[in-house]
């Protein structure tokens, strides 16, 4: 049989963190999950989808159940703590969006630069068609205009309180 090991962000005493269908306190011991069972994460997006605790639990799991969970997350109906761990630090996030920080600023420059190009080089162009495009619609909404008039002129007036 193979073993599932998934994480789930805790409260500091190992209890879930949302309470919807009762605080659970998770255990080393298995354990049968309310509800629509212990939501696991197997990604980073799976693990933050429920919310951010103080601690994260590895949980080996059991029984997945055919329930509608964010992406990333499995609900299981038996869990136990294989061991407990403490959540990372804001610091490798810092450093990361601190790398990221100046190709995003080249990337923006280049993109907005791009835009200038491309409306500077259809803005002629653009001109020239509504110019041209004027007359031809103003011919046919006068003509729908006064299409709707004539239909109207032939409509008979509806009798007061009752059917026409």
């Amino acid at each position: 049989m193979k073993r599932i090991i998934g994480y789930k962000y805790l409260r500091a005493d190992g209890s879930s963190i949302n309470d919807e269908h009762g605080r659970v306190k998770y255990t080393r011991r298995w354990q049968t999950i309310p509800g629509n069972g212990a939501y696991v994460g197997a990604t980073w997006d799976g693990l933050c989808a429920g919310g951010v605790g103080e601690i994260i639990a590895e949980l080996e799991c059991r029984e997945d159940l055919p329930v509608d969970a964010p992406d990333g997350v499995t609900c299981y109906r038996d869990v136990r703590v294989v061991r407990w761990l403490e959540p990372p630090t804001a610091e490798p996030q810092r450093v990361y969006y601190a790398a990221l920080a100046e190709p995003q600023r080249v990337y923006n420059a280049a993109l907005a630069e791009s835009q200038r190009v491309y409306n500077a080089a259809t803005a002629e162009p653009q001109r020239v068609y509504c110019a041209a495009m004027a007359e031809p619609q103003r011919v046919y909404y006068a003509a729908t205009a006064e299409a709707f008039i004539s239909m109207m002129r032939g409509c008979k007036p509806a009798k007061r309180g009752g059917k026409p």
